[in-house]
């Protein structure tokens, strides 16, 4: 009798405990269907440019409003009437939500939502949608990496700007050139002072242009699908006789734009 009376309470206690588990992440992330929702529900009263409004900075530096506009129209979201999320979680500053959403005409739309944390705000940071008919979900995943004609003509564009803002003190033209989501977080002074070292120094790195170039390996996108050219500028006309790179791009608009720089000089 004993033996069963414990039994029963510790299934009691885990049942409860499970529960409080349950309900504890339910309210963790509770947040995120409420945005999404106020979100999807500013595009079903028509106030597209509010909703774009409203997303995080990031998709905004990612995706103009005419592009995002045109998302809608071609998914069918633009006319969504409701939705219901089937999963959904929270890591760090990150929200993911998935589910269905349905058209006024009834149709059945899956989403995934993903979600940042702005300001105390849970704010839209990326949409997708499976696209229907046959789909290369292989080709899809990612974007063609370049050859390697085409990623030394990337590097070397790139490192010859850079030079160019060395030696002229002036990242503004550098700047120009670099992604969007990157302008986003940061501005021509920014950059200007995390290679004033270089300036003050005095550098000549215009030979660069025309080195010869050892790769550390292909082209690689990395799991954020950003583009990544590690390699070595060598016999570099005047001093520094070596240059170390690491150089990451962003796709997008059909163009590998630039989102980090990493230079050693040797």
């Amino acid at each position: 009798m004993t033996v069963k009376q414990k039994i029963g309470l510790g299934v009691g206690i885990a049942i409860t405990i499970i529960g409080g588990i349950i309900a504890g992440v339910f309210y963790a992330t509770s947040g995120l269907p409420r945005a999404s929702d106020s979100f999807l529900s500013l595009v079903k009263q028509g106030k597209i440019a509010e909703a774009y409004q409203s997303t995080a900075t990031e998709f905004r530096a990612g995706t103009s409003e005419a592009e995002f506009r045109k998302f809608l129209e071609t998914t069918s979201l633009a006319e969504y009437q409701s939705a219901s999320w089937s999963s959904r979680s929270i890591q760090n500053d990150r929200g993911t939500l998935e589910g269905t959403v349905t058209t006024k005409s009834g149709g059945k739309i899956p989403l995934r939502m993903e979600l940042v944390k702005e300001g105390g705000s849970w704010k839209i940071y990326a949409m997708h949608k499976p696209r229907g008919g046959l789909v290369d979900e292989a080709a899809e995943a990612k974007p063609a990496l370049p050859s390697e004609a085409e990623a030394e003509g990337l590097a070397r564009e790139t490192l010859g700007s850079f030079a160019q803002a060395i030696k002229t003190k002036d990242f503004a033209a550098f700047y120009e050139s670099v992604s969007p989501v990157w302008k986003k977080q940061t501005d021509v002074a920014g950059l200007q002072s995390h290679f004033q070292s270089f300036m003050t120094a005095n550098l000549d790195l215009l030979g660069v242009v025309s080195a010869p170039v050892e790769w550390a390996g292909p082209p690689s996108l990395d799991e954020n699908r950003l583009l990544v050219l590690r390699g070595r500028m060598l016999e570099i006309p005047e001093k520094p006789s070596s240059l170390a790179f690491e150089l990451t791009y962003h796709f997008g608009e059909g163009l590998w734009k630039l989102m980090g720089i990493e230079v050693t000089i040797g």
